[in-house]
Protein backbone atom coordinates (compact mmCIF):
# COMPACT_ATOMS: atom_id res chain seq x y z
CA UNK A 1 0.00 0.00 0.00
CA UNK A 2 0.71 3.46 -0.97
CA UNK A 3 0.03 7.06 -0.94
CA UNK A 4 0.25 9.09 -4.01
CA UNK A 5 0.12 13.01 -3.99
CA UNK A 6 -0.30 14.82 -7.61
CA UNK A 7 -0.60 18.38 -8.03
CA UNK A 8 1.20 21.34 -9.82
CA UNK A 9 4.28 21.85 -9.42
CA UNK A 10 7.15 24.50 -9.18
CA UNK A 11 7.05 24.27 -13.97
CA UNK A 12 3.51 25.25 -13.88
CA UNK A 13 2.44 21.37 -14.72
CA UNK A 14 1.26 18.81 -13.25
CA UNK A 15 3.56 16.09 -11.50
CA UNK A 16 4.05 13.52 -8.85
CA UNK A 17 4.38 15.39 -5.53
CA UNK A 18 5.06 12.52 -3.35
CA UNK A 19 5.07 8.65 -3.30
CA UNK A 20 5.51 6.45 -0.23
CA UNK A 21 4.01 4.30 2.24
CA UNK A 22 0.94 6.35 4.00
CA UNK A 23 1.53 7.27 7.73
CA UNK A 24 0.17 5.10 10.05
CA UNK A 25 -1.59 6.43 13.11
CA UNK A 26 -3.12 5.61 16.60
CA UNK A 27 -5.86 7.47 18.19
CA UNK A 28 -5.10 10.52 20.60
CA UNK A 29 -7.55 9.47 23.08
CA UNK A 30 -6.93 6.25 24.40
CA UNK A 31 -10.09 6.22 25.66
CA UNK A 32 -11.53 5.14 22.27
CA UNK A 33 -9.47 2.30 21.82
CA UNK A 34 -12.31 -0.71 20.42
CA UNK A 35 -12.26 -3.99 21.73
CA UNK A 36 -10.75 -6.93 19.98
CA UNK A 37 -7.16 -9.45 21.35
CA UNK A 38 -5.16 -8.00 18.26
CA UNK A 39 -4.44 -4.32 16.97
CA UNK A 40 -8.56 -4.26 16.14
CA UNK A 41 -8.21 -0.43 13.63
CA UNK A 42 -5.60 0.62 11.61
CA UNK A 43 -5.91 3.83 10.73
CA UNK A 44 -3.55 5.27 7.83
CA UNK A 45 -3.27 8.75 6.60
CA UNK A 46 -3.36 9.79 3.06
CA UNK A 47 -3.78 13.47 3.72
CA UNK A 48 -4.07 16.23 5.68
CA UNK A 49 -4.97 19.92 4.78
CA UNK A 50 -5.68 22.85 6.74
CA UNK A 51 -8.25 23.84 4.19
CA UNK A 52 -10.83 22.26 1.57
CA UNK A 53 -8.54 24.53 -1.74
CA UNK A 54 -5.93 24.08 -4.02
CA UNK A 55 -2.76 24.14 -1.65
CA UNK A 56 -0.53 21.37 -2.40
CA UNK A 57 0.94 21.70 1.54
CA UNK A 58 0.55 18.46 2.65
CA UNK A 59 0.85 18.56 6.55
CA UNK A 60 0.73 14.59 7.50
CA UNK A 61 4.47 14.44 8.82
CA UNK A 62 3.45 17.69 11.44
CA UNK A 63 0.27 15.78 12.67
CA UNK A 64 1.70 14.58 16.39
CA UNK A 65 -1.49 12.55 17.12
CA UNK A 66 -4.48 11.89 15.23
CA UNK A 67 -7.99 13.03 16.44
CA UNK A 68 -11.36 14.16 14.90
CA UNK A 69 -10.75 17.70 16.73
CA UNK A 70 -10.55 19.55 13.19
CA UNK A 71 -11.09 23.02 12.66
CA UNK A 72 -13.78 23.89 9.62
CA UNK A 73 -12.96 23.43 6.78
CA UNK A 74 -9.68 21.27 7.87
CA UNK A 75 -9.38 18.07 5.70
CA UNK A 76 -7.95 14.24 6.76
CA UNK A 77 -8.10 11.32 3.68
CA UNK A 78 -8.09 8.00 5.31
CA UNK A 79 -8.11 4.62 4.70
CA UNK A 80 -9.40 2.16 7.72
CA UNK A 81 -9.02 -1.36 8.75
CA UNK A 82 -11.26 -3.05 11.04
CA UNK A 83 -10.05 -6.46 12.30
CA UNK A 84 -12.98 -9.06 12.78
CA UNK A 85 -14.78 -9.36 16.12
CA UNK A 86 -13.94 -5.63 16.57
CA UNK A 87 -16.43 -2.98 17.92
CA UNK A 88 -16.34 0.48 19.31
CA UNK A 89 -18.38 2.14 21.68
CA UNK A 90 -21.12 4.47 20.81
CA UNK A 91 -20.23 7.66 20.46
CA UNK A 92 -20.30 10.89 18.13
CA UNK A 93 -17.66 12.95 16.16
CA UNK A 94 -19.30 16.40 16.44
CA UNK A 95 -16.70 18.76 15.04
CA UNK A 96 -16.26 16.36 11.45
CA UNK A 97 -18.22 14.81 8.97
CA UNK A 98 -17.55 11.51 7.16
CA UNK A 99 -17.69 10.39 3.83
CA UNK A 100 -16.88 6.99 3.63
CA UNK A 101 -16.35 4.18 0.67
CA UNK A 102 -16.50 0.39 1.99
CA UNK A 103 -13.70 -1.63 -0.33
CA UNK A 104 -13.83 -5.05 1.09
CA UNK A 105 -15.61 -6.63 4.39
CA UNK A 106 -18.22 -5.54 6.02
CA UNK A 107 -19.10 -3.78 9.08
CA UNK A 108 -22.45 -3.35 11.83
CA UNK A 109 -23.30 0.43 11.97
CA UNK A 110 -25.79 0.97 14.26
CA UNK A 111 -27.40 4.54 15.01
CA UNK A 112 -28.79 6.20 17.90
CA UNK A 113 -32.26 5.29 17.04
CA UNK A 114 -31.29 1.86 17.42
CA UNK A 115 -31.40 1.07 13.99
CA UNK A 116 -28.52 -0.72 12.08
CA UNK A 117 -27.56 -1.19 8.59
CA UNK A 118 -24.97 -3.37 7.01
CA UNK A 119 -21.77 -1.52 5.24
CA UNK A 120 -20.38 -4.16 3.16
CA UNK A 121 -17.66 -2.95 -0.38
CA UNK A 122 -18.54 -0.77 -2.73
CA UNK A 123 -21.30 1.27 -0.36
CA UNK A 124 -21.00 4.54 0.86
CA UNK A 125 -21.75 6.22 4.10
CA UNK A 126 -22.09 9.69 5.28
CA UNK A 127 -21.62 10.08 9.25
CA UNK A 128 -23.32 13.31 9.78
CA UNK A 129 -22.05 13.88 13.55
CA UNK A 130 -24.37 11.85 15.03
CA UNK A 131 -24.37 8.88 17.79
CA UNK A 132 -23.21 5.41 15.88
CA UNK A 133 -21.19 2.50 17.07
CA UNK A 134 -20.34 -0.18 14.68
CA UNK A 135 -19.45 -3.96 14.51
CA UNK A 136 -17.34 -6.31 12.21
CA UNK A 137 -18.94 -9.61 12.83
CA UNK A 138 -17.51 -11.11 9.85
CA UNK A 139 -14.91 -13.31 9.15
CA UNK A 140 -12.24 -10.75 7.40
CA UNK A 141 -10.57 -7.27 8.04
CA UNK A 142 -13.42 -4.56 6.83
CA UNK A 143 -11.30 -1.96 4.89
CA UNK A 144 -13.01 1.51 4.03
CA UNK A 145 -11.69 4.49 3.03
CA UNK A 146 -12.97 7.90 3.39
CA UNK A 147 -12.68 12.08 3.63
CA UNK A 148 -13.26 13.89 7.32
CA UNK A 149 -14.15 17.37 7.17
CA UNK A 150 -13.97 19.72 9.96
CA UNK A 151 -17.31 21.40 10.22
CA UNK A 152 -18.43 24.71 12.21
CA UNK A 153 -19.92 23.71 15.96
CA UNK A 154 -19.64 25.50 19.52
CA UNK A 155 -18.85 22.43 20.98
CA UNK A 156 -15.55 21.42 22.65
CA UNK A 157 -15.08 17.77 22.74
CA UNK A 158 -11.40 16.52 23.50
CA UNK A 159 -9.99 14.98 20.43
CA UNK A 160 -13.17 15.49 18.80
CA UNK A 161 -14.98 12.17 19.94
CA UNK A 162 -17.40 12.26 22.44
CA UNK A 163 -18.16 9.12 24.31
CA UNK A 164 -21.64 7.69 25.46
CA UNK A 165 -21.66 7.55 29.60
CA UNK A 166 -22.80 4.51 29.49
CA UNK A 167 -23.80 1.22 27.21
CA UNK A 168 -27.33 1.94 27.06
CA UNK A 169 -26.93 5.86 26.31
CA UNK A 170 -27.86 6.83 22.69
CA UNK A 171 -28.99 3.52 22.13
CA UNK A 172 -26.00 1.27 22.78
Amino acid sequence: MKRIICGVGGSGKNTVLFQGAPRAMAMGNQEVEVSSEAPSTRMYLGWAAAAVDGSTNDYVAEIQEFNFKLSPGEVRFLRVEVAPGSASPMHRTPHINEYLVAISGELTMHTEDGMSVKFAAGDMLVQLAGWHSWRNDGDEPFVMAGVAIGVETDEDVAFGVQLADDDTEHGG
